[in-house]
């Protein structure tokens, strides 16, 4: 084959084209190789994590893949409608493990069906609201809290039923259920059944509380119900009920309750209003039984339960030193006011129609007033069985205790003007004695404190059973309808007395003759007339 210049030129040509793009293929594709690839774009988290799982774009439509929750971040509402939910989340904060836990700002959370926690709820911020649910927190080892909305309210709403029990640990709560703002349970129950005391606070509230047709059971905490400044109002029929817990009520606001009964089984006090004074406390056709037990009691039923649970071998060496700090603890209360039914502090109090019980207690009902009220009236019982005093009273003015018109019972309310011995306390020293009792003085004295009143005189009634009664408008009807009518009575038998003897007379007169009748001598006589 005879090959010319001419096309062996155009085969190296081709070559060298060949060899060319061969080259830039082989450089795009080391190029191609040599570039880093956009790193995966983590989906939108939101700062909330339920049963464990961190809560996101991805998954907000259905959290826990059981079409349950849901979380819209439109409206910034998460939503449960049943569920069984065991995972959680330790958080940074106390190490604690929450099922539900959120630091976003104003979540709310709306619960409603059946919803079985293992841990409890924390909200950084926002609000709660439990619709017409069963809900249940088993109290699993590692929480502080059942719900907790730090700056937010709490409400229990429509038949709602919310129970917090014992699980296989003990569970150490600091709250059940404390709310930033409002707690309002309305229509509604909630029951801690808790065998070991493992709870500072039941109930709290930064701000008010409303307990409407609320039926409230709890036992083994260390207080009751706590509000901070806000009013606390029950009403409706509620019924609140605790036994075994240290301390019943603290109220730092207003206290309005109606138509309900209130039972408290404490160790210490029963209902304390804020020291520091100020506050209203009203009540009206109400029932509370304010009871306290022994130390005994204290002890066989929480202390030794309590250590043999392991709770206090960590702070503490036996069992007997951890109980000798525990009765020195209990014989501090018992010789101070906290160891009353309700101890006031320069606080209006007014029970209206109401039954009051008071047994166990070193002092029934103490009250400390510059100016404000106490009123047991219309209709009002007081039955108590105490250590020392049914009822004290330290007051600047005569007026201010009233036990409205008449006492009734086998004991008498007594005015002592004891300025001396009660000093910056009072000027007067109001109490219950019995009929047959005198109160002496023991010293002549100024007192330290209001509680060494008690050590200043003897004579107080401890047992009591008294009624108060009011001169009420109904009561004032009867005599007064009663004696309308005897006065209408009378008036008209006076006016039938006139008339029968107005017509006696005038039947007694001789008959006037008419002018025919009459004599000629007769007609004179009255011309002359």
């Amino acid at each position: 084959m005879k090959i010319n210049g001419k096309s062996f030129g155009r085969f190296l040509l081709y070559l060298f084209v060949a060899v060319l793009i061969s080259l830039f293929l082989v450089i795009g594709v080391s190029a191609a190789d040599g570039e880093e690839e956009d790193p995966p774009v983590d989906p939108v988290s939101y700062g909330i994590y339920l049963g464990g799982v961190e809560v996101t774009e991805e998954n907000c439509q259905d959290i826990l893949g059981d079409g349950l929750s849901k979380y819209d971040p439109e409206t910034n509402t998460l939503t449960m409608k049943g569920g069984n939910i065991v995972g959680a989340v330790v958080a940074e904060r106390d190490g604690g493990k929450y099922s539900l836990w959120s630091e976003r700002e104003g979540l709310q959370v709306e619960i409603t069906g059946t919803v079985d926690f293992t841990y409890g709820i924390y909200l950084a911020s926002g609000n709660v609201t439990v619709r017409g649910a069963v809900l249940s927190f088993v109290g699993a080892s590692g929480g502080t809290t059942c719900i907790t909305a730090e700056t937010g309210s709490i409400s229990i709403l429509e038949h709602s039923i919310v129970t917090v029990k014992d699980g296989e640990e003990t569970f150490r709560y600091t709250y059940a259920f404390s709310a930033g703002t409002t707690l309002e349970i309305r229509n509604s129950s909630v029951k801690y059944d808790v065998d070991l005391m493992e709870c500072d606070i039941f109930l709290r509230a930064g701000g008010s509380m409303q307990l409407t047709n609320a039926w409230v059971d709890a036992k083994n905490v260390r207080l009751f119900l706590l509000t901070e400044g806000g009013k606390l109002t029950v009403t409706d029929t509620s019924f609140l009920a605790v036994t075994g817990c240290y301390r019943g009520m603290q109220l730092g606001g207003d206290a309005d309750f109606r138509d309900s009964t209130v039972s408290l089984n404490t160790y210490y006090s029963g209902i304390l209003l804020n020291p520091i004074g100020g506050t209203t406390f009203r009540a009206q056709k109400c029932n509370f039984t304010l009871r306290a037990s022994d130390y005994e009691a204290l002890k066989t039923e929480v202390l030794i339960p309590s250590w043999n649970a392991g709770i206090a071998n960590t702070s503490y060496g036996s069992l007997n030193d951890f109980l000798v700090v525990c009765h020195a603890d209990y014989n501090t209360a018992e010789a101070s006011l906290e160891h009353s039914g309700m101890y006031a502090n320069q606080s209006t109090v007014d029970f209206s129609d109401c039954n009051l019980t008071v047994t166990g207690y070193t002092t029934g009902l103490f009250f400390r007033s510059r100016g404000e009220k106490l009123s047991l009236r219309a209709g009002s019982t007081l039955r108590a069985t105490c250590r020392k005093a049914a009822f004290v009273a330290l007051v600047a003015d005569t007026d201010t205790v009233s036990f409205g018109s008449r006492v009734k019972g086998d004991a008498e309310l007594l005015i002592l003007p004891a300025g001396k011995i009660l000093g910056d306390y009072g000027q007067y020293l109001v109490t219950l004695v019995l009929r047959d009792d005198t109160l002496k003085t023991e010293r002549d004295v100024a007192i330290g404190s209001p509680q060494m009143v008690l050590d200043a005189y003897t004579g107080f009634a401890a047992k009591v059973g008294i009624e108060t009664d009011d001169l009420r408008a109904l009561s004032l009807a009867v005599p007064l309808i009663a004696l309308f009518l005897a006065v209408l009575a009378a008036v008209g038998v006076y006016y039938i007395y006139t008339r029968i003897c107005k017509k006696k007379k005038t039947a007694a007169l001789p008959e006037e003759k008419s002018d025919e009748q009459k004599t000629e001598e007769e007609k004179g006589n009255d011309q002359h007339d």
